[in-house]
């Protein structure tokens, strides 16, 4: 409902329309469930009527919004053509009302934010959602640099950092609102928000093999390898680059930004043939392992 407190309804057509179809399609939601499940194990009874429950519902919402809000401009910037087995939100609707809604849904949440989050919380609480806002920005201006730049190949440290600032922003966002409203303590905060930003960044990297490797997933998507088509530098790439002699042949591919379906499989072949796809599998699963046991020390 956070939306449809913060407009009125003739004022929501052409706008409000567009963002539930987009929040209605569904999607993961694990990221307003992360907030929940977080909450609940610090035990906050989220079905109380209570200030600190509204507040961690609202948190809740006001992620996934900001969330979906990000990929309309996403698929705008990477040309994308299926979100969530139907037309990208500009392609459905036109590019202008693409751009407005997305602005619209980062702006709006935020305006009902003194409704919902206890006083004593709104200064940091405000704070903590404007440095998140910028972070994703920075993020997604690092991977649309990436991506139109064929020569340019970033280090798996800086590949680490750009997905820090984009796919973990949201989840972080989230567990620091969590870690505020609850008061937890310093160094228990700390490990949830460095789990969660994990998690975020295996989430993504899990994401990437699954556009080459899940053929479920590619019918969502329109074409198996959409990050092939768009020319994406993903950690199976960056492995690549270093790790075979066909990386001529799948730089050229990539600067493509190709959707024929032979490319692409010739690109995905790259990748497996010299282990990247294995390596990012290893990778993706040694990141959560390590940092939940890191976690389980301070809880």
């Amino acid at each position: 409902q956070v939306l449809q407190l913060c407009t009125k309804q003739v004022q929501l057509q052409g706008i409000c329309d567009v963002a539930y179809d987009m929040l209605d399609r569904g999607g993961k939601m694990w990221r307003p469930t992360w907030i929940m499940l977080l909450s609940e194990c610090f035990g906050e009874d989220l079905y109380l009527s209570s200030p600190q429950a509204h507040a961690i519902w609202f948190t809740a919402g006001l992620c996934e919004i900001i969330h979906n809000a990000s990929l309309i401009m996403d698929d705008i910037e990477d040309e994308g053509l299926m979100r969530r087995g139907e037309k990208c939100i500009h392609l459905k609707y036109g590019l202008d009302v693409a751009i407005n809604t997305s602005s619209y849904m980062y702006f709006a949440p935020l305006r009902t934010m003194p409704k919902f989050i206890p006083k004593e919380f709104l200064t940091e609480y405000t704070q903590i959602v404007h440095d998140e806002l910028v972070n994703i920005h920075t993020g997604q201006n690092w991977d649309i640099m990436w991506h139109n730049n064929p020569n340019f190949f970033p280090t798996p440290e800086q590949y680490l950092q750009m997905v820090s600032h984009k796919t973990s922003v949201i989840p972080r966002l989230g567990a620091r609102l969590v870690s505020l409203l609850l008061s937890l303590d310093p160094e228990v905060a700390n490990a949830i928000i460095t789990y969660t930003e994990n998690f975020g960044i295996a989430f993504q990297i899990k994401d990437d093999l699954l556009s080459l490797t899940g053929d479920e997933f590619s019918k969502k998507k329109f074409l198996k390898g959409e990050d092939i088509y768009e020319g994406k530098k993903s950690m199976m790439v960056i492995y690549a680059m270093a790790n075979t002699k066909e990386r001529d042949r799948l730089k050229e591919i990539l600067g493509m930004k190709t959707q024929n379906a032979e490319l692409i499989k010739e690109a995905i072949t790259i990748l497996d043939n010299c282990g990247a796809i294995e390596y990012a599998e290893k990778y993706a699963y040694d990141l959560i392992v390590n940092s939940w046991n890191k976690v389980e020390k301070v809880l």
